[in-house]
Formats: C-alpha cells, structure tokens, sequence
C-alpha cells in the first residue's frame, strides 16, 4: 500500500473508530505519550513542512493495545504491513499447537480432500480414482481410532 492522503485519511477513520472519537490528549495518555508525540508518531496533525505524516509502527501497535485492537490490524490500516505480511505464519503458528492426533486427523481430512478432487476429475474422463481413502492409506490411520 503506497502511503498517500488517501491512505492517511483511511488511517485516522481507523483510529477515530477504534479510539471511540477519544481527543489526542486522551490517546497520548493511554499509550504513554505526551499529546504532541502522540499526534506526531500517529500520524494524526498534518506536518508543517505539508508532507504525509506516517505513522510510526511502535506507536501504532501500542494504540492498538491500548484500545484491545489486533495490533497486525493496526499496522496493515496504517500502510506499514500487507494484509498477506500480517497472516504469514498464522497457519504454521496453529500447527505448532495441535495435538498429534489433530494433526493426523487434519492429515487425513486434507488427504481425502485431494483424493475427492482428484477422483471427481478422473470421473470426469471416466477413470477409476486409485485416489480414494488416500488419507488413511498415506498414514495407515483411520478416522475410527
């Protein structure tokens, strides 16, 4: 996201929002900052030299803390991060969490979707899928144990 008036204007809605309409001295001094920092590092007075005003990072996720608000959400509102940069990991991050049998269980729904895919394609050309229970029989698991 290129960092325009467009996006400062999109930036400052967010925060008008998630601050519930606050005044800057009151979001200075819930993240800690003096109401002149707190306007300058959120972007949210316009600069003087008439340059865009961008939001500094450390200070957009200590707002989005402060007011119980997805800091990654924060960041992307701002033009700091892409929406893919911010859910990059998110999955492998679930992962990590799961038990072994989840995983054996997301192993096998993820080896019968590949195998119904593939044999609705074979039908298709009137072929016998040697596709189906591919799950199971990649782990030698079954979904009854």
């Amino acid at each position: 996201m290129s960092w325009d008036n467009d996006a400062l204007e999109r930036w400052r809605g967010w925060v008008a929002a998630i601050g519930g309409g606050a005044s800057i001295r009151e979001i200075g001094r819930r993240i800690g900052r003096s109401d002149m920092t707190a306007a300058s590092q959120l972007a949210l007075r316009d600069r003087e030299d008439g340059r865009t005003p961008i939001p500094h990072p450390e200070a957009v996720v200590a707002f989005a803390r402060a007011h119980g608000a997805d800091p990654k959400r924060a960041l992307v509102v701002a033009g700091l991060l892409t929406e893919d940069e911010a859910t990059r990991g998110v999955a492998t991050a679930q992962l990590t969490e799961m038990s072994l049998d989840q995983l054996g269980q997301l192993l096998i729904a993820v080896g019968e979707e590949i195998g119904q895919r593939a044999g609705a394609r074979d039908a298709k050309k009137g072929k016998k899928s040697r596709r189906d229970g591919l799950g199971e029989r990649l782990l030698g698991w079954t979904t009854d144990s």
